[in-house]
Order: C-alpha cells, then structure tokens, then sequence
C-alpha cells in the first residue's frame, strides 16, 4: 500500500526509518498479507529465480578470492527462510510465467525488499516493546 493511502487510513502512524526512506510501521499481518499478494502477480516466479541467483550465486573471474565471496555475507543478503517463504506465498496460487517488462521487474523486486525490510522491522517491534520500561 502506498503511503499516500496508508496515511488517509485511522491506523498508527508511529514512524520508523527504514533504508528505502520513512515507512509508517504497519501490522506485521499487512505487510504479510501485501508481500503475499505481490507473490501471487504476474511474472513473479522470475523475480524468485533472481532473487535466488543474486543471493546466491558467485560470479568469478579467473581464481575464487575472499573478495569474490563476501557478497555472500552482506547483510543485504536474503536467507533461505526468507526465500522459502517467498517460493511458499508464490506457489499459493498458479504460478504465471508471464515475462514482464523490465519496468514491472523492478518494482516487483523493489517491493520485495521493502516488504521484507518493512516485516523485520514490524517483527523487531516485539523485543523492542519488552525492552522499554
């Protein structure tokens, strides 16, 4: 949902900075619910497929260096659980192998990230809770 329409809602507006900006911090099932039906769009299985190679693959040239791994620990990176759950919202419903333009591919990809970004945050505010007096 974007801001503009999260804002004309009565939900809490307690803010939070996330690295794509000010978010409005959402009920974790929102965003869930929203990242579900992202899984579920047109041509998402090849944003899972690049997910899966960004996060997983290694691209060397000549000899495999130190260097050549360490995008493998960026904290950036996607776990497995997080890719399994993506696969899992994903084939909830036929999956749809329609190729999208690049346009459609990068909001999809970039909606991705935010979700996660947005669910973490809305999970973290658990233990932030119990840690306040």
């Amino acid at each position: 949902m974007p801001v503009s329409e999260y804002l004309a809602t009565d939900k809490p507006r307690e803010t939070l900075l996330l690295a794509s900006g000010v978010a409005f911090l959402r009920p974790e099932q929102e965003i869930f619910d929203e990242l579900a039906d992202l899984c579920t769009s047109p041509g998402y299985v090849h944003i899972v497929a690049d997910l899966c190679f960004r996060n997983n693959g290694v691209i060397i040239q000549g000899e495999l260096t130190a260097k050549d791994l360490a995008p493998l620990f960026s904290n950036k990176r996607l776990v497995r659980t997080e890719i399994s759950t993506l696969i899992g919202l994903m084939v909830r419903a036929p999956i749809d192998f329609t190729f999208c333009t690049d346009a459609a591919r990068k909001h999809q990809l970039t909606r991705t990230e935010e979700l996660l970004e947005e669910l973490h945050a809305a999970m973290n505010t658990v233990w932030r809770e119990a840690l306040d007096p």
